[in-house]
């Protein structure tokens, strides 16, 4: 995950414990690879870690994983050229490789394994994802030529990743539990993530207009600032919501949102609102795809978070990125960089997909 430095690292630590990208929930990993056509082990080793060598398609799969963050969508989207774009992931990547062979590494030495319920658990969610996606038009996909289809990999390196990355997260908790949470640690943390945590926490209510007539459009903007006023007079803001709104992801949290600086460039006009808003106010915000009633609940700051289990989770984090930026630094693993190999990945072809998925 970007970090406050301007560092390019995204780190796996994050990516396991706020993304939680898991073996069962790969929608949009296969809206960016399916249909792929390149052989396994595609364009030879791209580096090396100790004894592990890591090919060109779980290159190309690591890349996913990443565009698979939603903090992904933020960082990319100052990028303008599709050639850096291309560059930008790909450096991101390689760290992400690093990373993650460095904490399994790390993982093994303290004895960390799974459990044999836990390798019965990940290998039903292998099973249930390949009966749901198995057929293709009139096709069934069998062996490797599914996990070619949908990830670019083998059963054997599909599996084993899910495997390795159940293991990092069980190494990871035991850390994390064992982290000072202390109230350095905290500042410390929040001066590292304030980019996620600082921000306007709001309840909103967003009314969409796309594929709307101009005037339309008008009803809608009309029917906002009528429950803008309806707020105002007291109304209850979640009701209106749950009768108002069709964003899930808004029904699910009844509109409670934090507008944090990491808004800044996709929902450029409700962050611009969120630094000026005062609490208690409301406000109707129009963007081209939305209108938005918004109220203006508290500011989350260090002194309003500090000592939050919030907080201390963010800090057990900060000490196991921190640990792992050591680690990193230390030189402890041997890592060999095949140049012509990593100059020759081409990445754009995913960063298309994705940025038409986000879009």
């Amino acid at each position: 995950m970007r970090k406050k430095n301007g560092n390019n690292t995204l780190s796996i630590i994050l990516a396991s414990a706020l993304i939680l990208v898991t073996a069962v929930c790969v929608v949009v990993l296969v809206l960016l690879l399916s249909g792929n056509t390149h052989k396994v082990e595609k364009g030879g080793v791209v580096l090396t870690i100790e004894n592990t060598k890591i090919y060109e398609n779980q290159f190309r799969f690591f890349s996913t994983l990443l565009l698979n963050q939603e903090d992904a969508q933020y960082r990319l989207e100052g990028e303008t050229k599709l050639t850096q774009l291309n560059e930008t992931l790909k450096e991101d990547t390689l760290n992400f490789a690093k990373e993650y062979i460095y904490r399994l590494r790390e993982a093994k030495a303290a004895k960390i394994t799974l459990s044999k319920e836990d390798v019965a658990e990940l290998e039903q969610s292998f099973k249930t994802e390949y009966d749901k996606q198995k057929k293709v038009g009139t096709r069934i996909l069998k062996g490797d030529a599914y996990y070619d289809y949908y990830y670019g990999l083998t059963k054997k390196q599909y599996t084993q990743f899910w495997k390795d990355w159940a293991v990092i997260e069980k190494y990871n908790a035991q850390c994390e539990a064992n982290a000072d949470t202390g109230i350095d640690n905290q500042e410390r943390a929040y001066e590292e993530y304030k980019d996620y945590l600082a921000g306007c926490n709001a309840t909103v209510l967003p009314i969409s207009l796309q594929d709307l007539t101009e005037a339309q459009k008008q009803e809608k903007v009309k029917l906002a600032q009528e429950l803008a006023q309806k707020i105002q007079s007291g109304s209850d803001m979640v009701a209106l919501i749950k009768k108002h709104c069709t964003d899930e992801s808004i029904l699910a949290c009844n509109g409670s949102v934090r507008i944090t600086k990491l808004m800044e460039t996709s929902f450029e006009k409700i962050y611009d609102w969120s630094v000026n808003a005062q609490v208690g106010e409301i406000s109707v915000v129009e963007t081209e795809k939305e209108v938005y009633v918004l109220r203006a609940d508290s500011f989350a700051t260090f002194d309003t978070l500090k000592d939050t289990e919030e907080m201390k989770e963010w800090t057990r984090l900060f000490c196991v990125q921190e640990e792992t930026a050591n680690l990193l630094r230390s030189n402890k693993y041997k890592v060999t960089v095949n140049t012509e190999n990593y100059t020759d990945v081409d990445l754009t072809s995913l960063l298309q997909k994705a940025l038409s998925n986000w879009n």
